[in-house]
């Protein structure tokens, strides 16, 4: 009888994840989102089927329902954006919440007490917004 060679394996540690696990592991978190939320519409009594159609119907099933879901998204996709930013520095952000409130009432207030042409007034909309945002962050630096 002969003697086998058995083949060496090699594990390297690597920070980049490869993309087949980033996808793997991103259908993965959706899939037991999507458990999870079943499993709470079964204790409830409900069909999670229909809960997910109506769901889905609510936020995609019409022009405006597709663009009041891209309305109340926009916002927290900037902070989240924002927070990913901090993150990605190393800076601890912890006022994302009140950033959304100070842009909205900054944002409302040049609304109600500037007069101005629909360009200009949203620019300025706008740029309020995302100052008083900035001042936040300038702020709590300090702080």
């Amino acid at each position: 009888m002969g003697r086998r060679k058995l083949t060496s394996f090699r594990v390297e540690l690597s920070l980049q994840p490869t993309l087949y696990s980033v996808i793997f592991f991103s259908l993965l978190a959706i899939v037991l989102a999507f458990a999870c939320g079943s499993i709470i519409f079964l204790f409830y009594h409900i069909s999670p089927w229909i809960a997910y159609q109506t769901f889905f119907r609510g936020a995609f099933g019409s022009w405006y329902a597709f663009s009041e879901t891209l309305k109340r998204t926009i916002p927290l996709l900037l902070v989240g954006e924002g927070l990913a930013l901090a993150f990605r520095a190393q800076v601890l952000n912890i006022g994302a919440e009140g950033q959304i409130l100070l842009g909205a009432v900054a944002a409302t207030w040049v609304a109600l007490f500037f007069r101005a042409s629909l360009f200009s007034f949203t620019s300025h909309d706008v740029s309020a917004g995302i100052l008083s945002w900035s001042r936040m962050g300038f702020d709590s630096c300090f702080l």
